[in-house]
């Protein structure tokens, strides 16, 4: 999906707080003008990835990804959005399966990068856990 989701892409986003939030952030914004806004705060516009219905969310992860792959991002920030990642894809992996199982494939060699160099994302695995053993709690989860 290359095009910005349209308001029937967000249909029900009116449901909750959280996705009338996402909507808020995200609706008519293509994903490089949503890098300003990850940079400005990476965990709030991750976790609005998270509330976001199907659509929209496939569009804004990759986006997300991209973000993460290829922005020069400061150690803490590539650290955040990296973690970020994995919590967006395990939640949704083990939630909202039909959300991601579409964007798996693209999502998965950032995901692999991350948890075979743990320390290029200023991710301890003293401190933050063995992404290695998140990934593959995510490939089982969507029957990888």
């Amino acid at each position: 999906m290359n095009e910005v989701p349209n308001i029937s892409d967000w249909s029900g986003y009116e449901a909750d707080f959280d996705s009338r939030e996402a909507f808020q952030n995200f609706f008519g914004k293509s994903n490089s003008q949503m890098t300003k806004e990850y940079r400005d705060n990476i965990s709030m516009r991750a976790t609005d990835l998270r509330f976001m219905p199907a659509i929209p969310f496939r569009y804004y992860i990759i986006g997300f990804k991209d973000f993460l792959s290829y922005e020069n991002l400061d150690d803490f920030s590539k650290g955040e959005a990296a973690s970020s990642l994995f919590r967006i894809v395990e939640f949704k992996a083990e939630h909202q399966q039909a959300d991601i199982l579409p964007v798996i494939g693209d999502l998965l060699p950032t995901l692999e990068d991350i948890a075979s160099d743990q320390e290029k994302y200023d991710l301890s695995v003293s401190i933050c856990g063995d992404y290695s053993e998140k990934l593959i709690r995510i490939k089982n989860l969507i029957g990888l």
